[in-house]
């Protein structure tokens, strides 16, 4: 019980989004320095690489969208593990008062924990929020090049 609990917050935890986009460069420094707003409630981070003070991208991150993504990877890691535990008890002997079959029990498991999932989902998934990456393509005549002989 204690193992299946711990994936499933592993499982959670593990789940930061993050998509990347790849675009032009922009054609002026101020079109650079406009980014620096922020868009739709995000924080917005400009990317440089360590040795070039040229920006490379940046990056958009906001909570809502990754309390959404955890909401959904909660409520489905959340059913899916309340489910196995609840059909692994099996069912219960007829003579009992309050008998439950093996798909009750992970009927129940599934929407108790699932629930549960769901919650902590959310919470998480606002706490790391959901990371939109923009790129920009490398400049004309920029980069490597190869000679043939």
């Amino acid at each position: 019980m204690r193992l299946t609990s711990l994936l499933a917050v592993t499982s959670l935890l593990a789940v930061g989004c993050t998509t990347t986009h790849p675009l032009e460069r922009p054609l002026t420094a101020a079109d650079i320095a406009s980014l620096r707003q922020p868009v739709d409630g995000g924080t917005v981070t400009l990317l440089r690489q360590d040795s070039d003070p040229a920006v490379r991208g940046y990056e958009i991150k906001q909570r809502w969208p990754g309390a959404i993504g955890g909401l959904w990877v909660g409520l489905l890691a959340g059913a899916a593990t309340g489910a196995a535990i609840g059909f692994s008890k099996g069912d219960d002997p007829p003579t009992e008062f309050w008998s439950l079959s093996a798909g009750d029990k992970a009927l129940a498991g599934a929407v108790f924990a699932g629930t549960v999932g769901g919650v902590v989902g959310v919470l998480i998934g606002a706490l790391i929020g959901h990371t939109d990456r923009y790129i920009y393509a490398p400049a004309a005549g920029a980069g490597p090049t190869t000679e043939s002989p």
